[in-house]
C-alpha cells in the first residue's frame, strides 16, 4: 500500500512543480507583456495554487486510509463508486467522485448493504467467497443476489489477507 501513498506524494510533487513553473513564467514575463498576457500568467499561478491545495488534501486523505480502503480504491471503486474511473484530484474541472462504494456500474455497498446481502459471521465468509471466486452468471449468491457474471473476482490477483481487508472495509461503509 506504500506505492499508493507514494503515488499521492508524487501528485503533490507534480503540483508543486507546476506552481513553481507558473510562478517562474510570471516572474520572467517581459516588461512589454500586455495586460491580458499578464492576467493569463496570473490565472496560471492561481490555478496551480488551487491544484496544489487539492493535491495536498488528497495526499492527506490517502495517508489516513486503511489497507482495505486502498485496496478497494485500486480494485473495486471503478465499478462501485460513481466518477472514480476518471477521478483526478488535481483536475479542478472534474467533480470529486461520489462517496466510496456508493454504486455506479456495480451496486452500492454503503449503509450496511453488504451486511444485508451477506448477514452475520457466515455472511462475512460468503462475502469473502464472492469477492474471491464468485459464482457463474445467473447463479445465486448471498441473500437474493443473482450473479450477472460481470464482476471480476480476485483470488488470482490478491492474497487472502488483502481480500479480507477489502471485505472488512466494505462491511463498514
Amino acid at each position: 500500500m506504500g506505492e499508493y501513498r507514494t503515488g499521492a506524494g508524487e501528485v503533490v510533487a507534480n503540483a508543486q512543480d507546476s506552481l513553481a513553473s507558473a510562478k517562474q513564467d510570471l516572474a520572467e514575463a517581459p516588461a512589454s507583456s500586455s495586460a491580458s498576457q499578464l492576467a493569463s500568467l496570473q490565472v496560471s499561478v492561481t490555478t496551480a495554487t488551487a491544484q496544489l491545495a487539492a493535491a495536498e488534501a488528497y495526499a492527506a486523505e490517502v495517508g489516513g486510509l486503511s489497507e482495505g480502503a486502498i485496496l478497494f480504491r485500486l480494485n473495486c471503486a471503478r465499478c462501485h463508486t460513481k466518477g472514480w474511473a476518471y477521478y483526478d484530484p488535481t483536475n479542478l474541472k472534474v467533480p470529486a467522485p461520489s462517496p466510496q462504494g456508493s454504486g455506479a456500474y456495480g451496486p452500492s455497498l454503503r449503509d450496511g448493504s453488504t451486511k444485508i446481502q451477506f448477514p452475520g459471521l457466515a455472511g462475512e465468509q460468503g462475502q469473502f467467497d464472492w469477492v474471491a471466486v464468485g459464482v457463474p452468471a445467473n447463479e445465486a449468491y448471498g441473500i437474493r443476489g443473482i450473479s450477472s457474471g460481470r464482476m471480476p473476482h480476485f483470488a488470482g490477483m490478491l492474497s487472502e489477507a488483502q481480500i479480507k481487508a477489502i471485505v472488512a472495509y466494505e462491511r463498514n461503509l
